[in-house]
């Protein structure tokens, strides 16, 4: 029986706002891994098999940028990039048979592992519902809370930073006189960020950096109002109540949008 030659790509890409996020090179990637994964959607992902399967004649993937694109794409696409329990790295579309016409019968066996992480919700550092004029204060909380959480890495776990993909809000943070301790890749922050990008996937017409500037202003208007405001400007910073209170702010302002 004659094999496939590959992977067929849904005229839906054309449309999907998870793949205008991608940069240049990602996209280019993100398209040539379409047509060596299984039947399952998952191809082994070492960078050296990447390179010499994949994009053999393209200089500009090289060894040393193929595993940050990985990365970028797993980010902003359902195409997970990942390690299983012995470090080794694969890839998994997790909407493979939403975009593939495959029979049932000449998939044949799936030897390749799947992706389990699986989104954090109802996360302690994830955006709340209090409305952002109301301030939570749980600083002692927040330093065991980020301690905790910068101390439960996973082995295996290699989902990419937030702020590699989205260096603007890093570079937004660090100019704020009151979100800057935000801007410290902590796994709590990585978290929170992480949340609220779910957001922004949810709802296309949210922005997080759009959202941060205007709650930088609000505060700004009137600080004395905010104690994690007042300990910032006094270099006593507060990242645990500066999580809450972007994090309801961002939630109200989706709720605004909506109507």
């Amino acid at each position: 029986m004659s094999r496939a030659r590959g992977r067929m790509i849904s005229v839906d890409i054309a449309v999907s706002e998870k793949i205008a996020k991608l940069s240049p090179k990602a996209l280019s990637l993100f398209c040539l891994l379409l047509p060596h994964l299984s039947s399952y959607g998952k191809m082994p992902a070492g960078t050296g098999h990447i390179k010499d399967t994949v994009c053999p004649l393209i200089p500009w993937l090289t060894q040393n940028n193929i595993p940050a694109l990985l990365k970028e794409i797993s980010r902003h696409t359902s195409l997970k990039y990942f390690k299983d329990a012995k470090g080794l790295p694969y890839l998994h579309s997790l909407s493979w048979r939403e975009h593939q016409d495959l029979r049932a019968d000449r998939m044949g066996d799936d030897r390749l592992p799947d992706y389990s992480g699986k989104p954090q919700e109802n996360s302690r550092s994830s955006p709340g519902v209090v409305p952002p004029e109301v301030e939570v204060e749980v600083e002692d909380k927040g330093k065991v809370e980020d301690a905790e959480l910068d101390s439960s890495l996973s082995p295996v776990s290699i989902e990419p930073n937030f702020f590699e993909i989205n260096p603007e809000v890093q570079k937004f943070l660090q100019a704020s006189s009151y979100f800057k301790s935000l801007a410290e890749p902590t796994k709590a922050n990585m978290a929170f960020f992480d949340s609220a990008l779910g957001m922004e996937e949810q709802h296309p017409g949210f922005d997080i950096l759009k959202a941060m500037a205007e709650a930088d202003l609000y505060v700004s208007k009137r600080p004395q109002k905010y104690r994690f405001a007042q300990a910032a400007l006094n270099g006593n910073a507060r990242p645990s109540a500066a999580r809450s209170f972007l994090g309801n702010w961002f939630q109200n302002a989706v709720k605004f949008m909506e109507g």
